[in-house]
């Protein structure tokens, strides 16, 4: 994975964009919390809907540069407000870290 952010922060650096570090977010929240699962069952590479909430708090927070920390959107209670909460401190701890 180390090869893999650098080269994509090299890139970012090389033509201008933000890089956002997704993949980073999964990799920290796989390693905090082994119990919980991210991605479908089904063939386990699409991100289910705690994936895509992961995804969507770490886009959130490289763009606007805003700690998504404390949002209380739970995709209309179909998201435990602790997992919201879990997440959302997952994708601000990545994104503080590439800043």
């Amino acid at each position: 994975m180390a090869k893999i952010v650098d080269m994509f922060n090299a890139v970012g650096r090389e033509v201008g964009p933000k890089v956002i570090p997704v993949g980073l977010a999964f990799e920290m929240s796989y390693q905090r919390r082994p119990d919980l699962r991210w991605h479908d069952e089904h063939d386990g590479s699409h991100p289910n809907l705690a994936g895509t909430y992961l995804a969507a708090a770490v886009v959130y927070g490289t763009l606007y540069e805003t700690n998504p920390v404390g949002n209380v959107y739970n995709y209309h209670g179909k998201l435990p407000v602790d997992v919201c909460q879990y997440l959302q401190q997952v994708a601000w701890d990545v994104v503080s870290a590439q800043r």
